[in-house]
């Protein structure tokens, strides 16, 4: 779990759960299983996981994957975390910013979860 500086717990299991639910609606089954299955290989652990511990190393697998298209496919995937109620509305060019950030991305990224007040939080 993720501790901010005010103390405020953001449950990993949730982040990762709400990204496969984004994902899955975005790509369905199949298409699903296709891209975690390369994301796997890329990079060498769950994707989900990468994407919780470390935002900037998934959206590079990303790269790796889609190539030119990783950005689009990336502001697909945040306007459907938004469109789900599970973050806060982020513009495309803030998140990549974020991510292009290195270490100090996953901080940025989980305070989204955690503001958006859709159980994103251990109480």
């Amino acid at each position: 779990m993720y501790v901010d500086e005010t103390d405020n717990l953001i449950n990993d299991r949730k982040v990762k759960e709400t990204l496969r639910s984004a994902l899955h609606s975005i790509f369905g089954d199949t298409c699903l299983s296709a891209l975690e299955y390369h994301l796997t290989k890329i990079l060498g652990n769950d994707p989900y996981g990468t994407f919780y511990e470390d935002p900037s190393r998934f959206y590079q697998g990303l790269k790796t994957f889609f190539g030119q298209g990783a950005e689009k496919i990336l502001e697909i995937i945040f306007l459907r975390l938004q469109q789900m109620g599970k973050i806060e509305l982020v513009s495309p060019a803030e998140i990549l910013a974020m991510l292009e950030s290195g270490p100090e991305a996953r901080n940025e990224i989980l305070k989204m979860f955690k503001k958006s007040g859709r159980g994103e939080r251990d109480e």
